[in-house]
């Protein structure tokens, strides 16, 4: 029995470490753990066997095997109150009343005790629940529910009892009933309300009626103390700083939203301090989740939670309601309208749910965010819709969304057959999937029957640029493996010439990645036919080179002009030379001519290759071109010197 109760908790705010804490008793001891440590204390009196802390978290409840109450602070290190009880049965339950008194329950015997021990009894004739608030105690039994708290200040000091002395609220409401009187006789300038006349006591009663009324539960007594408080405040010479203008007509709308909530049809008797600790948005909250949804959509209309008391009673109303989706949009589409910036996504998801289609549908095209419509589109299954709302956005981030929430849910083929329905999401799909996912585009082409455009798809992955250099490809194994892919593809379009030319691709990949090629090449990026042909030239081994060359049937037009290219870029005039005087030379003078010039060769070399151009003009002005106009003079003498020394030795 003594563990039963003897433990109790913290809230972080209100601990003493700031931090949360579990209070318990071992023994005749009590701890306090928290997530630092733990502290303890030994109280006298007997094994503690009930345990309760105050609201604020000032004070601790702890009830002894011996029948004594001690009232410890927080921290366990001192003892406020020490109570005898004389009862060797431990009550059923320890409360506190607010910060005020500390409360012991047996099943039909309440006693309430003080700060200076004295004490309250009370008696049930049922069983007793005790229910601590930050002002008091709620006693519910079988029967009823009562509310003990002590009495207020502002409500002392302006209770009837105070007449007796000169209490500045009191003589305020005097006034105000005396000139409420038939007479209408009377004001504050009577003698009789010279304790109103007094420094600021004018000030003083105004804030005690405004106070006062705030705590009462009476309406009517409510309606008095601010009747005294506005008619005191008419005669404010001027108005203080310290007086807010706005008083009464604040403490007006709360006292009506209080008494509104304390009727019994809706059944939430909070008490001022209550009120103001759980706030406005708190009781919204409550009479929503009771449905007083016009109560709280009233109150709503003092805070920003107008939107959420709708939106709850719309969902409401769908659900519940067995009247045709027209009937049920007629009712709530104005409540909606009223409200801007309104979401109607769970009102339209709450349709869905009920099997109202055609409801949901019309709550969803009435959002305004494109977003949000497109996500309850998608939501509801209505698929196509949203991609053709999310294309009217004109929003590209929210196409792409769209798209690869379809990507998900839908096969290839019927996401096939949705884009082709809508070439602008199909031209953005397509655009993101070539560079981020090639793969998924060739599938994608392939279930659409667009073979030509996966083949092409291929084709882009297979030829990818270097990181390095942009310029250059980077050929691989996968290189390959992609080319074989799109020839298959080509195939099935009966394209030959595709065919044909990513065969040779495949080989010319494969070529090379052969270890001897590979060596060769070393650090060159561009694999291409040429660039093979041209290192193993460069590298002296013209057999493979000539390998190659029978290998993929390269022409021997072609094959020369790669190794004169070599020649002459290692500027080896004489072995160029040599190419040039074969007798199977492919290649005329003229365009060994330009490869002397492109590298630089020296006049001389050049020279020899313009001798072996025929008599013409052009061969005049390339003479002039390369710096060799004395050559061009000196052979044009030539032929007359030589026919003139003909004739004259044939004379002799």
């Amino acid at each position: 029995a003594s563990a039963r109760g003897a433990v109790t908790a913290l809230h972080a705010r209100v601990a003493p470490e700031g931090a949360a804490e579990a209070i318990f008793a071992r023994g005749d001891s009590v701890f306090a753990a928290h997530e630092r440590g733990v502290r303890s204390r030994r109280l006298g009196g007997g094994a503690p066997v009930r345990l309760c802390a105050s609201p604020s978290g000032r004070f601790l409840t702890v009830f002894t095997s011996l029948g004594k109450m001690l009232v410890v602070t927080a921290d366990l290190s001192t003892t406020a109150t020490e109570f005898d009880a004389k009862s060797a049965t431990p009550p059923e339950q320890v409360a506190w009343c607010g910060d005020d008194a500390a409360v012991m329950c047996w099943p039909t015997h309440l006693m309430i005790v003080g700060p200076h021990g004295n004490f309250m009894s009370y008696k049930y004739g049922s069983p007793a629940r005790l229910v601590s608030e930050v002002d008091g105690l709620r006693v519910i039994t079988s029967s009823g529910h009562e509310l003990v708290s002590r009495v207020p200040d502002p409500v002392v000091a302006a209770s009837r009892s105070a007449r007796g002395g000169a209490n500045p609220a009191v003589a305020l409401q005097d006034a105000a009933e005396r000139f409420a009187a038939p007479a209408r006789g009377s004001s504050l300038d009577d003698e009789s309300d010279a304790a109103l006349r007094e420094g600021r006591a004018l000030e003083s009663a105004i804030q005690t009626c405004v106070r006062a009324a705030c705590h009462e539960f009476d309406a009517k007594r409510q309606a008095e103390l601010l009747r005294a408080a506005r008619f005191g405040n008419s005669y404010l010479q001027r108005k203080p700083r310290n007086v807010d203008c706005w008083a009464l007509h604040k403490t007006c709308a709360m006292l009506r939203i209080l008494n509104a909530a304390r009727a019994p049809e809706v059944g939430i008797p909070l008490t001022y301090a209550q009120y103001c600790r759980a706030g406005l948005e708190n009781l919204v909250e409550r009479l929503d989740a009771r449905k007083h949804h016009l109560l709280a959509s009233r109150v709503s209309e003092f805070t920003r939670g107008r939107r959420r008391v709708v939106e709850r009673w719309a969902v409401s109303n769908v659900a519940a309601s067995s009247e045709p989706d027209d009937a049920v949009l007629g009712r709530i589409k104005p409540k909606l309208e009223s409200v801007r910036g309104m979401s109607h996504g769970k009102i339209a998801l709450a349709a869905h749910r009920s099997g109202r289609r055609e409801l949901a549908r019309h709550l969803i095209d009435m959002e305004q965010n494109s977003s949000a419509q497109v996500s309850l589109f998608a939501a509801v299954g209505a698929d196509e819709t949203a991609l053709r709302k999310a294309i009217e956005s004109r929003d590209a981030d929210l196409v792409y969304a769209t798209l690869l929430n379809l990507q998900r849910k839908m096969t290839f083929q019927d996401l096939a057959s949705l884009l082709s329905r809508n070439p602008q999401a199909k031209a953005l799909f397509v655009a993101f999937c070539r560079r981020t996912d090639v793969e998924l585009l060739k599938s994608f082409f392939y279930s659409a029957g667009e073979t030509a455009r996966g083949g092409q798809a291929l084709l882009s992955q297979a030829f990818r640029a270097s990181e390095r250099d942009a310029e250059a490809y980077v050929w691989d194994e996968t290189s390959a493996s992609l080319c074989a892919q799109a020839s298959t593809m080509y195939g099935k379009l009966k394209d030959a010439f595709h065919e044909r030319m990513l065969d040779e691709t495949q080989r010319l990949i494969r070529l090379g990645t052969e270890t001897r090629v590979a060596n060769a090449l070393g650090d060159v990026p561009q694999k291409s036919l040429a660039a093979i042909v041209k290192r193993l030239i460069r590298d002296g081994d013209l057999k493979e080179a000539q390998r190659i060359r029978v290998a993929f049937s390269m022409s021997d037009r072609h094959f020369c002009w790669l190794h004169a290219t070599v020649l002459a870029s290692e500027c080896d005039w004489r072995a160029l030379e040599a190419l040039a005087n074969e007798r199977n030379c492919p290649l005329g003078a003229l365009t060994f001519l330009e490869l002397g010039e492109r590298f630089g060769a020296p006049k001389v070399e050049l020279a020899k290759y313009l001798a072996k151009l025929p008599h013409s003009p052009q061969r005049t002005a390339l003479y002039h071109e390369v710096g060799l106009e004395d050559k061009v003079t000196r052979e044009e003498s030539q032929p007359f010197a030589t026919k003139a020394a003909g004739f004259f030795g044939g004379g002799s």
